[in-house]
């Protein structure tokens, strides 16, 4: 009896594994010669998709498990507003309803779309309406287009040591530092030389 109980919980343990799903997505897309792509950091038990860059410095792989917006999984896809996704790839969670990024769940790969120009006309048409119902009316009005498509390299994650999980906050505060070096820098460059 010890041993078919020992047998059974054993079995559900590694049953549990087996469908524990957590996998990266590298979607590069190559642009005037620079690597503009995403990776996706994606746990289809939890339904999350997580921002992920690549610290070479530190061998580890950094995600932002709170970086998408309104993350929907659907069968054969998962849906997400994307807050960074400009020429410029500024974190803006307000701008989030402008973009949108699918992930095909059968061929690997992702859509980018972005709302026309349209929703800008929408926003002067009803210039004297408070903020909220102006964007209200712009994200229901205006249209998605076609951004790109980008084929992705699936990777499934078994070795979970490597992975940084970051929060908002200490996000928020490396950007600080990292805001104080730069500003640094410039003083340094711009200081007069005579």
């Amino acid at each position: 009896m010890k041993k078919l109980l020992g047998i059974v919980v054993l079995g559900l343990l590694l049953s549990e594994n087996a469908y524990t799903k957590t996998l990266i997505l590298n979607c590069p897309q190559i642009v005037f010669g620079q690597n503009l792509g995403s990776i996706y950091y994606i746990d289809t038990i939890k339904k999350s998709v997580g921002r992920a860059y690549i610290d070479k410095k530190n061998k580890t792989l950094n995600v932002y498990t709170w970086f998408y917006k309104n993350i929907i999984f659907e069968e054969k896809k998962i849906s997400f507003n994307d807050p960074a996704r400009s020429l410029f790839d500024v974190y803006m969670p307000d701008m989030a309803w402008l973009a949108k990024t699918e992930i095909d769940r059968i061929n690997t790969k992702t859509t980018h779309y972005q709302k026309d120009d349209s929703y800008e006309y929408y926003y002067d048409k009803y210039s004297y309406l408070p903020e909220i119902f102006k964007t209200k009316i712009a994200k229901k009005k205006a249209k998605w287009k076609w951004v790109s498509t980008n084929d992705c390299k699936k990777i499934d994650v078994k070795n979970k040591k490597n992975i940084n999980f970051i929060s908002k906050k200490e996000w928020a505060d490396l950007q600080k530092k990292y805001n104080e070096e730069f500003d640094k820098e410039q003083m340094k460059k711009n200081k007069p030389k005579f």
